[in-house]
């Protein structure tokens, strides 16, 4: 403000000074010039009104360039203003608000850039390997101090030319001129070396370690998508064994990647036209030998390729964002079949993080309820620990709705991931299910005392456990030795087709003891 008022301050006085000029020159015209004889300039004044107008030259020309002070002042104000709007616009628009490093759109304009001029370069993309499980058991505040952490130890080992982005939540990128393949192999070794110690994060050691996918910007590069999403195609090799791995793009990813869009295209096509269908597996009470619900398993008919398994479309639909759309065709027939059966036998029905984080959820289950006329007491939503990474109070929040409408709740593949007691502390949970792997590692004394731990911690949460995969009369006795409530499997029943529901509950309607012989086992795969 004070530089503002000189400037006006400055500009008055040269208007002044400047007005002074014309009545100095007009007294000097009539004195030496003309040859009038006055005493002072007020007689000339009296005598001439002329130089009356001029004498006020000062006044007015002083006015006159002040407000000319006060438009550039105003003018140099809006232009600082613009300055820092710009610098503000570009802080948002190309800068990680954590970190202080460069985004995706920094990432995305300096690649479009090297395109324009044919410069070669590498791009390596680093993902945080356990960073989900440390944020959610250390705390946000100590993610993002590992976030700040992991930028200071990889800018460490970046040579000149070389820049650091923030593309993800704990994604990176880093982009680096042309170099020999000797190079980059080095630096992205010292990267996944340095990211393998501990880093300090609010007074925590914590280790995160790292997975690197790598690419080259090549001749015939026409857009920042192609290098990204060659060096992603990398990176998701390199955590595919469990992280850690570093992972140079090869011809075999795209070929790969372009078979995973067009059975994308296959999966938006056949939900069209309505060739996804479901089978029901038993769910059986070990106490009465009754028949508690039945599982809905997705499967998929091609008319080209046959029958798909789940374990191939399922996470392609995951990855393409049709896992909602899937999601909800199967919450929609799941529905519509189990409202045929008699009461009280469930269904249940899994649903992704995805389903969860539309804000419509809780709707479209009602409304999946009402269409078919199912009572909610008789529907069961499965989750899996993924959902327990969305945010706290929103999943609580739609977890309440729809347990006040009647829904429950089974948390499956427990024990297999990092789902925490103080999971089933904070989250109204009906079922504990346990995968598959539970039943077939009984042979290890540990994992049987693993088995009975979590029956008992089942029991501690007023939780019913159900274990999946049940396939010898050896397992099922263990299970009824050691208080697993309800089994699913083979020895019970394989996936039945829609149509044959009604007649495996008309032959069970007296209990599937019978069915539960010593010598009744079975081979394969738990259908899932």
């Amino acid at each position: 403000m004070r530089r503002l008022g000189g400037t006006r301050t400055k500009f008055a006085c040269f208007g002044v000074l400047f007005g002074l000029m014309f009545p100095l020159c007009g007294f000097a015209f009539e004195r030496y010039w003309i040859g009038t004889e006055f005493d002072t300039p007020l007689d000339l004044i009296r005598d001439n009104p002329i130089h009356g107008i001029v004498a006020i030259a000062p006044l007015v020309l002083g006015g006159v360039f002040l407000f000319l002070g006060h438009m550039q002042a105003n003018l140099r104000a809006e232009m600082r203003k613009s300055r820092i709007m710009q610098r503000e616009l570009w802080g948002v628009l190309y800068q990680d608000e954590l970190t202080g490093i460069g985004n995706r759109n920094s990432l995305k304009r300096d690649i479009e850039a090297l395109i324009d001029k044919r410069a070669p370069a590498v791009l390596l993309v680093i993902d945080l390997d356990r960073f989900k499980p440390i944020n959610d058991t250390l705390g946000h505040k100590v993610g993002d101090e590992l976030l700040k952490a992991a930028v200071r130890r990889i800018s460490r080992e970046l040579d000149k030319g070389s820049k650091i982005y923030r593309v993800g939540g704990d994604e990176f990128a880093v982009l680096t001129p042309g170099q020999g393949s000797w190079f980059i192999n080095d630096l992205a070794k010292r990267i996944s070396s340095s990211m393998d110690r501990p880093l300090e994060a609010c007074g925590a050691q914590v280790v995160s370690g790292c997975s690197i996918g790598i690419t080259s910007l090549v001749e015939g590069d026409t857009e920042r998508s192609d290098l990204l999403a060659r060096a992603s195609f990398a990176l998701q090799q390199a955590r595919a064994p469990g992280g850690g791995g570093i992972c140079y793009f090869s011809q075999t990813m795209s070929e790969d990647a372009n078979s995973k869009l067009r059975m994308e295209s296959e999966i938006r096509r056949g939900l069209a036209e309505n060739e996804f269908f479901l089978e029901f597996q038993p769910i059986v009470n070990m106490q009465s030998n009754m028949v508690r619900g039945f599982e809905a398993l997705v499967r998929w008919q091609h008319p080209e390729l046959g029958r798909i398994p789940p374990n191939e479309f399922i996470p392609l639909a995951e990855l393409s964002g049709l896992i909602g759309a899937l999601g909800e065709h199967v919450l929609e027939m799941a529905c519509r079949a189990a409202a045929q059966w008699p009461s009280p036998a469930s269904v249940s029905v899994n649903v992704s993080m995805e389903q969860f984080k539309n804000p419509q959820f809780v709707e479209k289950v009602e409304d999946a309820l009402d269409r078919n006329g199912l009572p909610p007491g008789r529907l069961v939503l499965e989750i899996t620990e993924t959902v327990f990474s969305l945010e706290t109070e929103m999943l609580q929040t739609v977890l309440r709705r729809l347990k006040m409408m009647g829904v429950r709740f089974a948390l499956d593949d427990f024990g297999t991931g990092y789902s925490s007691i103080n999971h089933l502390r904070q989250f109204d949970l009906d079922y504990l299910k346990l995968d598959k792997s539970f039943a077939d590692s009984l042979a290890d004394q540990r994992e049987r005392d693993l088995v009975r731990t979590i029956v008992n911690l089942g029991q501690r949460f007023s939780l019913t456990t159900t274990i999946e995969g049940v396939e010898s009369s050896r397992q099922l006795a263990f299970m009824r030795e050691n208080g697993v409530d309800e089994v699913q499997g083979f020895l019970v029943s394989k996936p039945l087709p829609s149509e044959d529901v009604m007649n495996f509950l008309s032959h069970s309607s007296h209990g599937v003891a019978g069915m539960l012989t010593p010598d009744r086992t079975a081979s394969g795969q738990t259908g899932g």
